[in-house]
């Protein structure tokens, strides 16, 4: 007789010890200590609040088998705030990784739209696509990866000779940095980048003049240094854009890749994008190419016109799309914007 599955649904604070245990057991790279710390801080930690797990059972009963995790977030659009849940830390023990109990798993997490969520929100990797599809979730856009190129010889010698990749990449290099400067004069003369601190007052200052007309996940000092600081491995650092008037415009989250000659951005939000974002990304740049980075690599949801935007500053989009799935209840009053009308970064993925 086939195994009979059950789901339940628990209050993260109720259920601690069954959500380490799995986690440390089937996530990659997650031990008991990394559980531990994912559960303080990532969930109890949170200040949107402390969420919710979908659990899954046996007929057996008593030992959890699997769990997603719906991580609280606030969501902006015009005057609304809305309480949206991320699905996150997707398990399922290996004897039980079939698609039936991945399915109910999803099944119950995405049916807390209109159970005390109004949104809930998930980008699943390419094999998780169709579960997410049959769990009733929409497709509503993707999130891309932009780069920008800043150094050569490294990329350069895996093409060609080690003679021939050094002489390449100086002509290389000087003008990706002669592009930059020219932007810098064109477009953003007079602005600059600069290191700042987690729980610096700009932070609440530029969120405070967002974009009301986009959806937005809450930006707060707060918000952004419980993501990106307290601890998290890979020492995400904070660098602040100020327009030509020295007004705080905005601000990158980022830190040096795996191998270190590489910047990843974890967090890119300005008051004025996509007018500004040209001049930003160009003192960015120009800021990293000191340091010694060879290129930005920048996970987003734009629209039509912050791409552009990128573009003009010379990031280029890559083909290597996330897909974003969301479902809102049906009797909210809240229907799901236009692809156009979000905006997500690497600040809006609770899977690290």
């Amino acid at each position: 007789m086939p195994t009979q599955y059950r789901t339940e649904l628990a209050g993260i604070r109720d259920r601690t010890d069954e959500l380490q245990r799995l986690w440390a057991r089937n996530l990659d790279g997650c031990d008991a200590a990394a559980a531990a710390w994912k559960l303080a801080h990532g969930y109890l930690g949170n200040p949107a609040g402390s969420g919710l797990a979908v659990l899954l059972f046996d007929d057996d009963g008593g030992t959890a088998l699997g769990a997603q995790g719906l991580h609280e977030r606030r969501l902006h659009l015009g005057a609304r705030v809305l309480r949206a849940a991320c699905m996150a830390d997707f398990v399922v023990e290996p004897a039980h990784r079939s698609l039936g109990p991945a399915l109910m798993l999803m099944k119950r997490a995405t049916a807390q739209a209109g159970q005390g969520f109004d949104l809930v929100y998930g980008l699943p990797n390419r094999k998780a696509t169709a579960v997410c599809a049959r769990a009733g979730l929409a497709k509503v856009a993707h999130v891309h990866r932009y780069v920008k190129l800043l150094r050569t010889r490294e990329r350069l010698a895996t093409r060609l000779p080690a003679a021939a990749a050094g002489v390449a990449s100086v002509f290389a290099d000087h003008w990706l940095a002669l592009a930059d400067r020219g932007r810098g004069w064109r477009d953003a003369r007079g602005w600059r980048c600069e290191p700042a601190s987690w729980g610096d007052g700009f932070v609440d200052e530029v969120w405070a003049r967002r974009d009301v007309q986009t959806l937005l996940s809450e930006r707060s000092a707060a918000a952004l240094a419980w993501r990106f600081d307290a601890g998290r491995r890979g020492a995400w650092r904070l660098s602040r854009i100020d327009d030509a008037a020295g007004a705080p415009a905005g601000w990158f989250v980022w830190r040096r890749d795996g191998d270190g000659g590489d910047a990843e951005v974890g967090d890119f939000f300005l008051a004025a994008a996509p007018r500004h974002a040209t001049q930003a990304v160009t003192v960015f740049a120009n800021m990293l190419r000191d340091e010694g980075i060879g290129a930005i690599s920048m996970e987003l949801l734009a629209g039509a016109a912050l791409d552009a935007a990128l573009a003009a500053a010379g990031m280029s989009r890559r083909d290597d799309a996330m897909p974003v799935f969301a479902r809102v209840a049906a009797e909210g009053g809240f229907a799901l914007p236009p692809a156009d009308a979000w905006y997500l970064t690497r600040f809006d993925n609770d899977s690290d």
